[in-house]
């Protein structure tokens, strides 16, 4: 039986002093690691929102890289959302004790009729509830832009395995096995294809997943364009090896091989 709502929001109201404070206290590699990931999709103009954002570490990172754009910060805790407001003082960040699945209306309202360029899920998504994992994919495609990005991390299936049978202390109140191949398939019934996808060494070997999820129509385009450019670069390119030629040929052939 999956834990109720209620539950869940208690353990992370309560897992904010328990462990989160340290991460800005000391530091944590697996949030520093997932940072650096998430920076390589977000540009400046993006409208960014990031679900399980906990006490705001990567969303002030991401407000950071979206300078000219927006970003908000959805958690279930509000606790978790009191120490974020507090803290994360960029202008075009605003924190939401919010479900996205639950209360997407008010997700929507916040959004006033922008588009989601970017959804960030950092450990949150082996966390959801089974049931509600179709819900997720299928809110972040209906708002999200033409060209929408989905950006997941969360501990490989080896770990997580290894976790259950030896360290289960470790294990929050839902805690998933997840494979990268269950999420492509469930992500893909609502047009979100993987384009990328990563084991990372964290503080043991294969710990951690990052992978990337687009809009499958945006990837069309992209490759359409990426064809045509090719075609003209190609096409400089056979220009330039048919003037380069006569000097090659004395450097490489003649200048070195008498009777050619």
């Amino acid at each position: 039986m999956e834990p109720a709502t209620r539950d869940v929001k208690e353990f992370y109201d309560s897992f904010l002093s328990g462990r989160m404070v340290n991460y800005r206290l000391y530091g944590n590699e697996r949030i520093e690691a997932a940072i650096q990931f998430i920076g390589n999709y977000i540009k400046p103009n993006h409208v960014v929102v990031d679900i399980g954002c906990g006490i705001g570490i990567a969303t002030e990172a991401a407000g950071k890289r979206a300078a000219s754009g927006r970003v908000i910060g959805a958690d279930i805790s509000a606790e978790n959302i009191r120490y974020a407001a507090q803290t994360v003082k960029l202008l075009n960040i605003s924190f939401h004790c919010l479900d996205v699945i639950g209360e997407r209306e008010k997700l929507m309202t916040l959004l006033a009729g922008q588009k989601v360029d970017v959804f960030i899920m950092i450990d949150v998504i082996e966390h959801l509830p089974d049931s509600t994992r179709h819900d997720i994919f299928r809110t972040m495609s209906e708002i999200g832009s033409d060209d929408l990005v989905v950006l997941l991390t969360y501990p490989s299936p080896h770990y997580q395995r290894y976790l259950t049978a030896h360290e289960p202390q470790e294990l929050q109140v839902i805690d998933n096995v997840l494979s990268v191949e269950q999420l492509a398939r469930e992500a893909g019934q609502y047009g979100l294809e993987l384009v990328s996808y990563a084991l990372k060494d964290i503080w043991r070997p294969v710990q951690y997943v990052h992978c990337a999820m687009k809009r499958g129509t945006s990837l069309q385009a992209a490759a359409a364009t990426f064809v045509e450019a090719g075609r003209a670069a190609s096409l400089r390119r056979r220009i330039a090896n048919r003037v380069m030629a006569p000097f090659r040929r004395r450097k490489y052939v003649t200048g070195v091989m008498p009777g050619k």
